[in-house]
């Protein structure tokens, strides 16, 4: 699904204008973003967990000319899948 064509249905279904709940998408995504930045997980119930993970800067080579390369340490984020969600999907599957 389209990000346009989810905030369209996530608006129709709060019935609220898609202008202000586009508002709010971009609200959650900053929170999310500024917690997982600071290395803290978000959980949201039902749905799951966000979670940051940092990785060490390491040398990698390039397998085509044999060149090492140091890669600078970064933070990368997960999201581990709630229980709900996961029994939710499962059961749309099945039916």
């Amino acid at each position: 699904m389209e990000y346009k064509t989810f905030i369209n249905t996530l608006a129709r279904s709060c019935g609220m204008d898609t202008k202000r709940t586009g508002a709010i998408a971009e609200t959650l995504k900053d929170i999310i973003i500024h917690s997982l930045t600071n290395m803290d997980d978000v959980a949201i119930p039902g749905f799951g967990t966000f979670n940051a993970i940092k990785t060490d800067e390491y040398v990698a080579v390039d397998s085509a000319t044999g060149q090492r390369m140091l890669m600078p340490p970064c933070v990368k984020a997960s999201l581990r899948v709630g229980s709900g969600l996961k029994k939710a999907v499962l059961k749309s599957i099945k039916d």
